[in-house]
């Protein structure tokens, strides 16, 4: 398999700017098309853990490379991390999905306001995520459901539960359903 870095190094900030977790995730869009299995995009490693991201900006950072279907890559101390960081970078759901065999990159398919509509196409099907790009909390109403083509049985990827769809997302928050 090959990979090839699409940015210069990463740190670890949510920000927009150039090499902040949502400024390269912006960037490895436009090079969707060039992934396929054993061709990878690579935004670069994981900052998940590291103390520059919060516990919802480490879900959110996991989530978007998993959208991206990114090499994941711990940029943390192994060593030393916590296990709620372990749990994270072990989730199965969010693995399935970043690791799926089809090797389609997800794209961002739309925003409203500072909500961002993800969709990445699945070998068993698909994923969609919201992800609040905003500082205030972000409420999820019907239009962003139709957006994202969300239906009835979609499970949330992150929690399991099917069918909630009712959330307020935090500041950065991202959330998937397949």
């Amino acid at each position: 398999a090959w990979s090839w870095g699409t940015t210069l190094d990463i740190f670890d900030s949510f920000s927009w700017f150039v090499f902040g977790v949502r400024g390269i995730a912006r960037r490895n869009l436009r090079r969707a098309d060039h992934a396929r299995p054993g061709a990878w995009n690579d935004p670069d490693m994981l900052e998940v853990g590291n103390a520059g991201l919060s516990e919802t900006e480490s879900v959110s950072h996991l989530m978007l490379w998993a959208m991206l279907a990114a090499p994941l890559m711990a940029g943390n101390d192994l060593r030393t991390m916590s296990q709620a960081t372990r749990t994270l970078l072990t989730h199965p759901a969010i693995l399935a999905i970043a690791q799926d065999p089809a090797g389609i990159q997800g794209e961002r398919t739309g925003r409203a306001g500072r909500l961002e509509f993800w969709r990445r196409d699945l070998s068993d099907g698909y994923a969609v995520g919201i992800l609040n790009r905003g500082r205030r909390v972000a409420g999820i109403d019907p239009r962003d459901r139709e957006r994202l083509g969300l239906h009835r049985g979609a499970v949330d990827v992150l929690t399991g539960e099917t069918d909630r769809f009712d959330l307020q997302l935090a500041p950065h928050e991202m959330r998937l359903w397949r």
